[in-house]
């Protein structure tokens, strides 16, 4: 995993045996991103299920169906900008374009999911909801820590992102109620 990184995957002394307790950018990188799109793509066949029996259909467009895939594009763009960013500026490592990905097509899936839950009849979806509460949930550590360098140095692109998507995130997590 380190190779995959470009640092150590765990630091017992950085995690548990400090003031200031902070988590290693890769576990960052890799557990607290992949876990939340993980739960999302194992539970979409219980979603589309869900969708395939539904008896209502088409729910009109309105604000809160507009607001969910406004910003799902959002999160589109800012998971693209870091893929990018970790292609051809990034630090060679992996795990820089990996998990940017991972997340760029696991909102494709969170988009068809708000897209067919409209179409459907379904205005509540308890698994895009826990999707959500998990991104927000596991996302926090890696706000932290940006928060907390961005007070030091100078920020770029890739701090600059992250640093939106979290308040995107949360918003997705208030239209997801």
């Amino acid at each position: 995993m380190d190779e995959f990184c470009g640092t150590k995957f765990w630091d017992q002394n950085l995690t548990w045996n400090t003031n200031e307790p902070e988590l290693t950018p890769c576990f960052e990188s890799t557990v607290l991103v992949w876990t939340p799109c993980l739960f999302l793509w194992v539970f979409s066949p219980l979603e589309a299920y869900y969708l395939v029996n539904s008896k209502f259909r088409d729910i009109p467009w309105n604000l809160l169906n507009r607001s969910k895939l406004f910003f799902t594009l959002v999160l589109l763009i800012i998971s693209l900008s870091d893929t990018i960013y970790g292609l051809f500026i990034g630090e060679g490592y992996a795990v820089t374009y990996t998990s940017p990905v991972i997340k760029f097509v696991t909102f494709l899936l969170l988009g068809a999911l708000i897209l067919l839950n409209r179409t459907r009849g379904l205005r509540t979806s308890g698994c895009i909801f826990l999707f959500v509460s998990l991104l927000a949930l596991c996302g926090a550590p890696q706000y932290r820590t940006e928060l907390t360098a961005s007070l030091t140095r100078v920020s770029k692109l890739i701090l600059s992102s992250k640093l939106r998507l979290k308040p995107v995130t949360h918003d997705e997590f208030y239209r997801m109620r």
